[in-house]
């Protein structure tokens, strides 16, 4: 498995897996430079995506095939994600957590009432369109 920075020959792959998981699209202009894919066999089987808001980042994608779940993947992207905030500086990462709760709760994500969020997660487009409302927002706590 090779994981590497997205390329804009991606994005249409990266839309497909989101689809096929029930998760909600990419933006309309993902920054390519927070975009991270997996893939094997020059085939991309995952994707893992980063929105910045000052400080604060959003994890507005986390997605795996099906049949590559449960390998590390996931845990892969995640860790490349992570090494990325570092660069960054940032202080939070949160998730509007649609699937895949329990294996965020692993990675060290906890529940956190949407009111107690900063404004620029309340206001998030990942937060606020439709299907998200009853899923559960989660942080983490990034350390310096």
């Amino acid at each position: 498995m090779k994981l590497r920075r997205a390329r804009q020959t991606d994005l249409t792959r990266v839309a497909s897996l989101l689809s096929e998981a029930g998760l909600p699209a990419l933006d309309p202009h993902p920054n390519l430079s927070n975009l991270f894919v997996a893939e094997r066999e020059g085939v991309v089987i995952g994707a893992a995506g980063l929105n910045v808001h000052a400080r604060t980042g959003l994890l507005g994608v986390l997605v795996v095939t099906p049949d590559e779940r449960a390998h590390g993947v996931g845990h892969s992207l995640f860790h490349v994600l992570l090494s990325r905030t570092n660069e960054l500086g940032l202080r939070e990462l949160y998730v509007v957590a649609r699937s895949a709760e329990d294996f965020l709760r692993k990675l060290g994500f906890r529940p956190l009432p949407r009111e107690d969020a900063p404004p620029e997660i309340r206001t998030s487009r990942a937060l606020n369109e439709e299907g998200s409302e009853s899923a559960p927002l989660l942080r983490l706590t990034l350390e310096d």
